[in-house]
């Protein structure tokens, strides 16, 4: 089978959609012939313009826009970039002739592309949503998002399109708001869920706490980005007994240095800069796992997510989580391996409390129970499903 994924960002890159479809297409490559188109976002110091080897996987990096100087040559790039990109893209695809299409979200120009070609070309293709029609994430630039749903052949895309979601809540928001916004009915039987899993080397680094730090350190790692919620994690903090905490939050700053000020600024005025860091670049590999399990624990206090892999590579290394209700977290609390939470200051901070009021026999069970749940999400255990979906989506004579 001929297998296409298209996704804005891919390893080196270390977005949690870039971990996910890596892990995916690392094993899916042992039967399949898979390939993937992608852009250079988040990729420092990689070949663009060329059909590449990446750890034997076929890679296509597209060059991002440079920034322009002025509005007009902003405008003037962005269109030439864009129709450039189009024929490209169009022809990498007529080349491949994939059997199946794996596109991966819908608000951006690749998605978009890759769904009018699948559609023109009679190519069978599912869309991952990554939460896209989630409502909290809607909303966010809502208008740029109802402007690009009025684009030409979008309805038809996705009335067309099988979907990929993680979570029984991330299935029903996608067919409510989809029917609201464009009026389409989608089908269940039409949706997948499956889990997303983490790379084997996520395994590689576990590690058991023996007895609990005498520095209470306190973990977020992850896109700094508004829908992250992070400002709730920073007020959580701040009603903690000074001295005894630290907080470190690990991520690219740049990404959204608007909200970045906002977070330091809320840092600033509870006087907290002395417990609060700010790794201000994205952590990569060993260094990533490094800070996973020297964490005491991960707190994930996002507004909606439609999987979260830093939990789970969180979970490998043996430090519990706190991860908020817009997760698909429960499991958390039915393996006892942390909590699963609203995401306000206060219950983040109950849990946090309720954390570090365990005795050491308990944070070594909990410890052990977080590498026994990501154990289950292995890739040996996820990618199965993955092949099953394409095969029986291959079959679907959809209408």
């Amino acid at each position: 089978m001929k297998i296409l994924y298209t996704i804005s960002s891919f390893k080196p890159a270390t977005t949690g959609p870039a971990n996910a479809i890596y892990s995916i297409a690392k094993e899916l490559k042992k039967k399949h012939d898979i390939y993937v188109i992608t852009t250079d976002f988040g990729s420092e110091k990689i070949t663009t313009g060329k059909w590449i080897k990446y750890e034997e996987i076929n890679v296509y990096y597209l060059k991002m826009l440079s920034n322009k100087t002025t509005l007009f040559n902003a405008i003037w790039g962005i269109s030439l970039t864009y129709l450039k990109n189009f024929f490209l893209i169009k022809k990498l695809i007529k080349k491949i002739n994939p059997e199946i299409i794996h596109i991966n979200s819908i608000f951006n120009f690749l998605s978009f592309i890759s769904g009018y070609l699948s559609f023109k070309y009679k190519i069978k293709y599912i869309i991952t949503s990554h939460c896209d029609f989630a409502t909290e994430q809607f909303n966010i630039r809502k208008f740029r998002k109802k402007f690009f749903l009025r684009l030409p052949f979008l309805k038809k895309i996705l009335k067309n399109a099988f979907f990929h979601v993680t979570s029984e809540k991330e299935k029903l928001e996608l067919i409510k708001n989809i029917n609201k916004e464009l009026n389409i009915e989608l089908k269940e039987k039409n949706i997948y869920k499956r889990a997303l899993p983490a790379d084997e080397s996520s395994y590689n680094y576990k590690w058991i706490r023996k007895k609990p730090s005498s520095f209470k350190t306190i973990l977020y790692l992850g896109r700094i980005s508004v829908i992250k919620n992070i400002e709730a994690l920073i007020e959580a903090f701040a009603s903690l007994k000074k001295g005894e905490f630290k907080l470190i939050i690990a991520g690219n700053t740049n990404e959204n240095s608007k909200y970045t000020l906002e977070l330091k600024n809320i840092v600033k005025n509870y006087n907290l800069q002395k417990h609060i860091t700010f790794t201000d670049k994205a952590i990569y590999d060993e260094e990533k796992f490094t800070l996973l399990k020297n964490a005491d624990v991960f707190i994930l206090p996002s507004l909606v997510e439609n999987f979260g892999i830093t939990v789970l590579e969180s979970l490998a290394q043996g430090t519990p989580v706190i991860a908020s209700k817009g997760s698909p977290w429960q499991e958390l609390e039915i393996y006892n391996a942390g909590y699963w939470t609203e995401n306000t200051p206060e219950a983040l901070k109950l849990c946090i409390n309720n954390f570090f009021k365990l005795n050491i026999d308990e944070r070594k069970i909990m410890s052990e129970n977080a590498v026994k749940l990501a154990e289950k999400y292995k890739p040996q255990y996820i990618i199965p499903a993955y092949d099953d979906m394409y095969k029986t989506i291959l079959k679907e004579n959809k209408k």
